[in-house]
């Protein structure tokens, strides 16, 4: 039930902030959608089968907003499991490596991540107890379609998706929640419903930060169907003192250029690095012009200009000090980041 709501709040969550998020089912068969976007639409819902969520990579801290949870909860006569629910909350970010924001900190907070926690009550049995919450679920009366406890939990950051301090406008970028019929223990219910969906949270965190990582890849079937995943390639992509891209990697670029069709609302920054065998020099001209080629050769296949974008490092950024073939290998590299692409929501951004 908590993945089907969750389904449907985001959804909703969307239309109403007028923000994207990515699909998590098989959408080859589903109508082209459209949210509003400033004057325009943004088209989702025909580019990701996988899951990912790249909005929330990097992030370091969360301001959570619970006033809602307690002033409800208060207003209507129910008593949470326990009175540690914001302590709860704090230990459950902080474990993830993420800073539980206050509202000063918010004031010096690029992008001012926020999530807001929005519960509801409804029905008869609201603040009943014993022989009268007995009598309302008794054979013959309405029972539990005479309550419904929910929670909504929407997460927000500047318009940009990329937590730009000076941004007049925010997006609802992540969003899950839950819903109950249960009657009884209502407090027992939410305490464990907002805690529930908090944990959600982090596991989406913590999938974005891995998605943010690259993951080596060596043949075309390892390229990721994850629109998100960042990956590189540390294989013999040129020829020494060549920018030719080799024949036997061409497989592999071409399920690239397959999968970026299909990822329509994301670009990718291509990046170029060199080992340490020639001049620093060298390495950096080097990359540059195999940089150039990679650019080329998927404008040849077919990407639209303004997807791809290009960084040739040379020899600055090793990931190994060694000296083998094997280090130099793992620093000969391509590094492909798939980002959220920015002209699909400058329209919002002043």
């Amino acid at each position: 039930m908590f993945r089907k709501f969750a389904a449907i709040g985001i959804a909703c969550a969307l239309w109403a902030t007028a923000a994207y998020a990515d699909n998590e089912a098989p959408v080859d068969s589903k109508p082209t959608q459209y949210y509003p976007i400033g004057g325009g639409g943004l088209q989702v819902g025909n580019e990701e089968f996988l899951k990912n969520y790249s909005s929330l990579a990097g992030l370091e801290g969360v301001y959570v907003l619970l006033d809602y949870v307690f002033g409800s909860s208060e207003s209507n006569g129910i008593k949470l499991r326990h009175d540690d629910l914001e302590e709860q909350v704090r230990k459950r970010l902080e474990e993830a490596g993420l800073k539980f924001l206050t509202k000063e900190d918010m004031e010096h907070t690029p992008g001012q991540p926020e999530m807001a926690v929005y519960p509801a009550y409804s029905g008869g049995s609201i603040g009943l107890t014993g022989e009268a919450l007995a009598e309302l679920n008794a054979p013959g009366s309405c029972g539990f379609s005479c309550c419904r406890n929910s929670i909504w939990v929407g997460f927000s950051q500047s318009a940009t998706l990329l937590r730009r301090p000076n941004s007049h406008y925010k997006l609802g970028t992540w969003g899950a929640g839950d819903d109950s019929n249960w009657c009884e223990n209502r407090g027992d219910w939410m305490y464990d419903a907002v805690l529930g969906v908090i944990d959600q949270f982090v596991e989406d965190y913590k999938q974005a930060e891995s998605e943010n990582e690259p993951v080596s890849i060596t043949t075309a079937e390892e390229v990721p169907a994850n629109c998100a995943q960042t990956w590189s390639l540390h294989l013999q992509i040129f020829d020494t003192d060549s920018a030719e891209i080799k024949e036997d990697i061409l497989p592999i670029m071409n399920k690239f250029v397959k999968q970026a069709k299909r990822c329509v609302n994301y670009k990718y920054l291509i990046e170029t690095h060199a080992d340490s065998r020639a001049s620093e020099q060298y390495n950096q001209l080097l990359t540059q012009v195999r940089a150039a080629s990679m650019k080329e050769f998927l404008l040849s296949a077919g990407l639209e200009y303004n997807r791809i974008t290009t960084a040739s490092f040379g020899e600055s950024q090793p990931i190994s000090d060694g000296t083998t073939a094997e280090d130099h290998a793992l620093n000969r590299r391509v590094v492909i980041r798939p980002e959220i692409r920015q002209d699909l929501i400058s329209a919002i951004d002043p």
